[in-house]
């Protein structure tokens, strides 16, 4: 019997699952589990949900990306999420990229889509849009450059759904040279 789970066995036999397969990241030879690395960062107190997965990298093959969702109320970024992990786990399993979301793309079932935020994560700023505007039914409101708290510019974009009950912001970091004339998109 094949279930595509991934499990630990202790040393009196008990058995724990520890994650999918399918969703373990290989970076540079190590293996890594989503679940642990979403465990640990449960323990922070300003994070409500998160969820990790693997995207390409030319380097090391994959690396790890965490969707966050704050409670209400904080704030963190890219680089706290970042200091909170280091020396806690492995130098390997610290999430390089991090997004901030209100929500998480799931079935109407409720169960999150991590292939859907793998393919987001992974895709240009173009097929970003396009996924939030045509797949999620999400409409760009505003998107802006402005510096980012840990050194340089970002760009903001904010998305809502057509009704209104639902809204998402994200940025990504670059050196902006277009900062200084404002950012539009298409």
């Amino acid at each position: 019997l094949h279930s595509g789970d991934l499990a630990e066995m202790d040393a009196e036999g008990y058995v724990q699952i520890v994650g999918r397969i399918k969703d373990m990241i290989i970076r540079g030879g190590e293996n890594i589990y989503p679940r642990e690395v979403e465990e640990f960062l449960y323990t922070h107190p300003d994070i409500q949900e998160v969820q990790v997965f693997g995207i390409p990298d030319e380097k090391y093959g994959e690396t790890v990306c965490a969707w966050v969702q704050l409670r209400q109320g904080a704030e963190l970024d890219e680089a706290g999420v970042q200091d909170y992990c280091r020396d806690q786990i492995t130098h390997f399993k610290v999430p390089r990229q991090i997004r901030f979301v209100d929500t998480f793309p799931m079935t109407v079932t409720g169960k999150i889509q991590k292939f859907k935020m793998r393919a987001f994560a992974a895709a240009d700023m173009k097929a970003i849009h396009q996924f939030y505007e045509g797949v999620m039914g999400f409409e760009l409101v505003k998107a802006e450059v402005g510096p980012n708290p840990a050194g340089g510019w970002a760009k903001h974009f904010f998305y809502r759904m057509e009704d209104d009950s639902k809204f998402i912001a994200f940025w990504e970091l670059h050196d902006c040279p277009e900062a200084e004339n404002g950012f539009e998109t298409n």
